[in-house]
């Protein structure tokens, strides 16, 4: 459990959105335009692994960074990645952050008990169909070539990370199986609902 006493300024002025979701649904396209149009920063919960990884000299493959991440947790709990956010918020002293890739139930509840009602947690989610056009379109290398393939490795990664489990502590639900238009829409109304424009 974390306990934070939390700096005057970030009760009354921080607004943190977080961003979860199965690979695919957006996340990147939603952050980026966060940022765009609403000044958020972004802070990628991968990039902390990456970082260790840049620091190490070691290959940043999703085999390396996911071994990276095990040791990590492992060695410091499973909410490592997740208090390391918390206080790079609290460092850096970011009014607007959009923390994406979160994944864990963890990645979810250290932020969502830092930083209260300060934080809005959106599930972004997407049909296995679309995320794979998705995924293919963008041509990295070591991805499911197959929609069979896609849904294995879809269905591994929500079981190794939890994600289903994450996915029940959202505050907001948005559906992205449609034009980047009508997820900019989406978005603003949910934002102008719950006070994080």
């Amino acid at each position: 459990m974390l306990h934070i006493c939390l700096p005057k300024w970030v009760i009354t002025m921080v607004k943190v959105i977080g961003l979860i979701g199965p690979i695919g649904s957006g996340k990147t396209t939603l952050s980026e335009y966060l940022r765009d149009k609403y000044g958020y920063h972004i802070i990628i919960m991968g990039d902390l692994v990456r970082e260790i990884a840049k620091e190490r000299n070691i290959e940043p493959t999703r085999i390396n960074l996911q071994e990276i991440q095990k040791e990590y947790t492992s060695k410091y709990g499973w909410d490592y990645f997740a208090r390391l956010v918390v206080k790079r918020v609290l460092e850096q002293k970011m009014e607007k952050i959009v923390i994406d890739g979160m994944r864990r139930p963890h990645d979810v509840l250290i932020p969502k008990q830092a930083f209260k009602d300060n934080i809005l947690i959106i599930h972004l989610t997407s049909s296995p169909e679309v995320r794979f056009k998705r995924l293919l379109s963008r041509q990295r290398p070591g991805f499911p070539k197959t929609f069979e393939e896609f849904l294995e490795h879809d269905s591994r990664e929500r079981k190794l990370f939890e994600l289903d489990e994450s996915i029940k502590y959202a505050d907001v639900t948005i559906e992205n199986n449609g034009t980047i238009e009508e997820l900019y829409k989406k978005v603003d109304e949910v934002l102008q609902k719950y006070g994080f424009t």
